[in-house]
């Protein structure tokens, strides 16, 4: 699993200390054929970034708390 940016969120907002962090994952395994929704926990997160899942770019939401 990686978490992947293709434009930088520091070139959209200038700041260079927001590089996407992962805290963590739950849960931490789901079924090889999908559907097992997963929650990231982390920093520098916004729309627009990608989550990869085996090879795979799988939709995501970023939430703020």
């Amino acid at each position: 699993m990686s978490v992947e940016n293709k434009r930088s969120h520091s070139e959209l907002t200038g700041d260079l200390s927001l590089t996407p962090s992962i805290k963590a994952i739950s849960p931490s395994e789901g079924c090889m054929s999908g559907g097992t929704s997963v929650v990231i926990v982390g920093e520098g997160f916004f729309d627009g970034i990608q989550v990869v899942f085996n090879g795979t770019i799988v939709y995501a939401e970023v939430r703020h708390n």
